[in-house]
C-alpha cells in the first residue's frame, strides 16, 4: 500500500526512469467507524459466496411477464430459492451469498425483524429435495433512484460485449478499479428510503432473450443501506459483510 497520491506519483516516475511499465494504481477506501456511523447511506457487500451462479437457478420458478426480453431485468422470483448441498453455508455461519443474493440464518433474520429494520423481508430457502433449511433469502424490493454523475469508481461498458442492454439500458456498469465504488445520489430523494434498498443500475451484463449457448444470466444489483444496518451488524460482530 502507498500512503498518498504523492507516493503513487513518485512510483510512476521511478518506473518510467527505469524503463518499466507504469504500475496500475488502485484506490481503496478504508472508512473509519465514525464515518460509517454518520454517513447518510452505505454500500453493503456480503463477500462470502457459497456459489457463483445467480438467477436463473434450477428448481426455482420465475415470472417473466415484466422482464426485459434482452437482459432479463424485471424478472420476478415466485418460488423459494433452492440450494445444492455444497451451496448451503457452513454450520455456525450467519451470512452467505449466492451471487448477489444474500442468505441469512433464521436466527439473524429474527434479530433483524426485532430491530425493526425496514425494506427487507425473508423468504424460505429449500435444499435440493425441497426440504426447508434454517436459512432465509433476504429479499429487498425498494429501488434507489439513478446514481448521479458525482458517482466515483464506475465505468459504463468495457467493450462491445459488455455494453449496456440495447432494450432497457439498465446494465453494463462495472467497477473502474482505479477508484473505489462510491455512489452519489440527489439528496432530495433520500428522505423516505427504507433501511435496505437496491441500486437502479445492474453491474455486469445480463443475457436473457439471446443468451449465448443458452446460458441465461442476470446482471447484479448492489445493496445500499442506512447506517442503522451497519450498526446492527457491527454490534453483533457478524462476519462476512463489508460496508
Amino acid at each position: 500500500e502507498l500512503r498518498d497520491d504523492d507516493a503513487a506519483r513518485r512510483l510512476r516516475i521511478a518506473a518510467r526512469l527505469h524503463g518499466l511499465r507504469e504500475p496500475h494504481i488502485q484506490r481503496i477506501l478504508h472508512p473509519t467507524e465514525r464515518e460509517l456511523r454518520t454517513a447518510k447511506l452505505l454500500y453493503m457487500h456480503v463477500w462470502i459466496h457459497n456459489a457463483p451462479n445467480g438467477h436463473p437457478r434450477d428448481g426455482t420458478s420465475y415470472d417473466e411477464a415484466d422482464a426485459c426480453p434482452e437482459c432479463g431485468d424485471g424478472l420476478r422470483q415466485i418460488s423459494p430459492l433452492r440450494l445444492k448441498p455444497k451451496e448451503v453455508p457452513k454450520p455456525g455461519a450467519l451470512l452467505g451469498g449466492i451471487r448477489d443474493q444474500v442468505l441469512v440464518h433464521e436466527s439473524l433474520a429474527s434479530d433483524i425483524c426485532r430491530a425493526r429494520l425496514t425494506g427487507a423481508r425473508f423468504e424460505p430457502v429449500l435444499d435440493a429435495n425441497g426440504e426447508p433449511l434454517s436459512w432465509r433469502q433476504l429479499a429487498v424490493e425498494n429501488t434507489m433512484p439513478p446514481m448521479t454523475l458525482a458517482t466515483r469508481g464506475v465505468v459504463r461498458g468495457r467493450g462491445s460485449a459488455e455494453g449496456p442492454c440495447g432494450c432497457c439500458g439498465c446494465d453494463g456498469y462495472f467497477d473502474s478499479g482505479a477508484d473505489p465504488f462510491v455512489p452519489a445520489y440527489d439528496a432530495a430523494a433520500l428522505d423516505s428510503l427504507p433501511d435496505f434498498s437496491l441500486t437502479a443500475e445492474r453491474f455486469g451484463t445480463g443475457a436473457w432473450g439471446s443468451a449465448p449457448h443458452g446460458q441465461r444470466r442476470l446482471a447484479n444489483r448492489r445493496m445500499i443501506v442506512r447506517p442503522s444496518v451497519y450498526t446492527f451488524f457491527r454490534e453483533r460482530k457478524v462476519r462476512g459483510v463489508r460496508f
